[in-house]
Order: structure tokens, then sequence, then C-alpha cells
């Protein structure tokens, strides 16, 4: 997603996760993203602003996590959290753990699950000043694992973020910074809500993938002989007709095509009908009162904060 002079991106690997479903309205874009179970990932970040400095800062899942900053004219790539100038525990997309255990029910009642399957990140203004040298590297507070969750508590999405075994990476420096905007109302805001990719096309977000067609005998053929069978054609029958009956096999199997797509969408459609009516019943059974609160998660501030780049 774009915005101004800061594009951000989830990748995992070397690729980019498509965006679907993109809206821009003010200074916050949303998008919604197909996550991977067990896949580490990374935020990439680019400023092509010619003079102005950014800080990012995230949170996932609600939580608060690593904050960067990024020079005008420069590109990042975050990781995960940071444990010192060259390790970090990398970010990962991961199963949802549910449990049956009242107790737990009543411990998430009063947490927030509403910001579950969502990664923000608020780009302020700042000026960045001088390295840091002769410090030790600052402590912070690593974000709470989620889960196990209560069963009932469980949102639409069965995916949520977490942190792997510690890495090594390319040495960080930190940096001191002047903030420009208020800590309370920052220059953008981007938000990717993630999903496994069946859950977004049962949703309608990502589209439903049409059965290949099958190509035409001929086309198999290399293309040297192709072109052999062509000559040798045009030499039986005159040119229309060869046009005429490639059409109606192209017809004929476009329509195949879209009666494969729709066989899949009603099955999809009964699908997702099926489970509502599933969830409705359970909610006659036993109407549970589910009270929410947000979750209280250490965040660290101040004046100094490390440099992440690619």
């Amino acid at each position: 997603m774009k915005h101004g002079d800061i594009e951000l991106s989830v990748k995992i690997g070397d690729d980019r996760l498509e965006e679907y479903d993109t809206v821009i309205e003010d200074n916050e874009a949303t998008c919604w993203i197909a996550s991977e179970e067990g896949k580490n990932f990374t935020i990439l970040y680019i400023n092509t602003s010619q003079h102005q400095d950014m800080k990012c800062c995230v949170e996932i899942d609600g939580r608060d996590a690593e904050p960067s900053l990024l020079p005008h004219r420069c590109r990042a790539l975050e990781r995960g959290v940071s444990t010192g100038p060259d390790t970090v525990l990398p970010y990962a997309f991961s199963r949802i753990q549910l449990s049956d255990d009242d107790a737990l029910r009543d411990q998430y009642a009063r947490q927030s699950v509403e910001q579950l399957g969502s990664i923000r990140i608020a780009v302020h203004r700042i000026k960045i000043g001088e390295v840091v040298v002769g410090k030790p590297w600052p402590t912070r507070a690593v974000p709470q694992a989620i889960g196990p969750v209560h069963e009932r508590m469980k949102k639409g999405g069965a995916h949520c973020v977490s942190l792997g075994e510690q890495v090594k990476t390319k040495p960080q420096n930190r940096y001191t910074y002047t903030a420009l905007d208020d800590a309370n109302k920052p220059h953008c805001v981007f938000t990717f809500r993630y999903r496994s990719k069946d859950i977004l096309q049962a949703q309608g977000i990502i589209p439903l993938i049409a059965s290949p067609r099958v190509p035409p005998p001929d086309t198999l053929l290399p293309p040297d002989a192709l072109g052999e069978a062509d000559t040798a054609a045009s030499k039986k029958r005159p040119r229309h007709d060869s046009v005429k009956e490639d059409s109606e096999d192209e017809d004929n199997e476009d329509e195949k095509a879209l009666q494969a797509q729709v066989a899949a969408a009603v099955a999809q459609l009964q699908h997702i009908e099926a489970k509502m009516a599933k969830m409705k019943d359970k909610k006659r059974q036993k109407r549970v009162k589910r009270e929410v609160s947000p979750i209280q998660i250490a965040g660290g501030s101040g004046g100094i904060i490390d440099l992440t780049s690619d």
C-alpha cells in the first residue's frame, strides 16, 4: 500500500503478499493479505520523500512491537523484535491455539480480541539526529504470546502472529531523533488485515480460481510441427472454416470453465450457509456474555531508537 511518499508491504521470503480490497480514506490505508501458517514474514518500508524522515510504530494483533526509523530516500526491512544489535526474534504467522477451558474464557474476556488478525503501522514524521555510541542496547518488552484462547472467543480467522527463535542479523545502529507529530496523531496509518487464503476466499475477498483450461491438442505440438500442421490444413479447406471451428472450440471451453467456476461458488456458498446455521444453533443453546478490554502491553518510548535497514 502507498500513501504519499510512504509505501509499505508485507513479504514472505522475497515475495510481496498480494493486497486485496485496498481502501484509502484521509490518512489511513487498509487492505487484506493471505497469511500462511508457519511462515516467517517481514515488513518492507519505502520512504521516497526527498527531505522527510519517518518513524514507523508497529502493532501486531493489538500488541506493541518493533518501531523503526526510516530516513528520507530510504528502504528498510523489519524482520521482528530486536533483542540486541545483531539479534532478532522473527515474526511468523501461526495458528491460534483453542481450548474449552472456561477459566481461559474468563481470562480473555478481560482482554481485547478485536485486533487479532491485524498488523497496524502508524507513521510519524521525525528528524533523525546522531548515531548513539557508547551506550548499552536498550531492553525492550517482548510482545506477549497469543493463546491458548477459549474457543468461544475465536474470531473469524484462525491465525495470529508469534515470534520465532532468535536469529542473527546485520548489525544495527541506534539514532537520536526529534518528533514532529503528536504521538496520538500520526502522519498516516497502514493496516494489513490477515486471514488464511481459504477464509478470504470464503468471504469473497479473494476470488475463487477457475479450473484451468485444457489447451486444444494442436497447441501441444512443438512450434515447427504446428507450423506444418497449419500449412497442411490451409491447403485442404478455406481459411474461414478453420477460424469458425477454432472459435466454436474456444466458446465451448470458456463455457465449461464458467460452469466449473459457478459450481465451485455454489459449493462454497452452501458450506458457508451450513456453518452459519451451526453457529446460530450454538448461540441459541447457550448465550455467553463477553466483555472485552484492551490488552495491557508495556511499550517503550523515548528519544533513542534503533534503525533497521535492508
